[in-house]
């Protein structure tokens, strides 16, 4: 019994507890990682980024559109009271009209009573501005509204072969047709946003 005791204890005293080895990180290890999350991260701002860029063009050039829609409203609401050979009398050009609108009809004649006033349109490209007055006979300036943001603009007519043509007297005369064309234009952040828009008026005859 002993001898086997002892054989016991001595096969107990052989075995041998390892210590349990903890795996590390190198360093290198520790610069791949870290180098795929910036790569991660910057991704995502940048998708981000791109994201909201996008939000705010689209934004801006609703916001223009709408404006330039409005600029061309006023236009063509004016040019319809208006006829033709009133237009073409005040010496048009592709960036100035000039006219007084209708204000009734002569029942004996059937000819138009015009307004007292004027109504003028005239562009300046420097400022890229176009003004809207309302002109005495005399000159002297009513009351005027001024439109912004406006990159470019023309007046133009339609020709005896059916072309549009820079605005003359002649042409509008013949054709009774009035082409206003101009670009929007608004800067959303580092982007510069153009926006063209055009209508056709036919005008009055008389």
């Amino acid at each position: 019994m002993l001898a086997g005791r002892n054989a016991e204890t001595n096969k107990s005293a052989s075995i041998r507890v390892l210590p349990c080895r903890q795996s590390a990180l190198t360093l290198v290890e520790v610069l791949i990682t870290m180098s795929v999350l910036l790569l991660v991260v910057g991704a995502a701002v940048m998708i981000m980024r791109g994201g909201n860029l996008a939000y705010t063009v689209g934004i801006a050039k609703v916001d223009v559109q709408a404006k330039m829609r409005g600029v061309l409203d006023w236009i063509t609401m004016d040019v319809r009271q208006a006829p033709s050979w009133d237009i073409a009398n005040n010496v048009p050009t592709p960036t100035h009209i000039k006219f007084r609108r209708v204000q009734n009809v002569d029942t004996a004649t059937g000819n138009y009573i015009l307004e007292a006033t004027f109504v003028e349109y005239d562009y300046d490209g420097n400022t890229d501005i176009l003004t809207r007055r309302i002109v005495n006979v005399d000159g002297t300036v009513v009351n005027a509204l001024t439109f912004s943001d406006i990159a470019a603009f023309e007046f133009s007519t339609i020709d005896n072969n059916g072309i549009t043509v820079a605005l003359n007297e002649n042409d509008l005369r013949n054709s009774r047709r009035l082409v206003i064309t101009l670009t929007g234009h608004v800067h959303a952040r580092t982007i510069i946003i153009n926006v063209p828009l055009s209508e056709e008026v036919k005008v009055r005859n008389g």
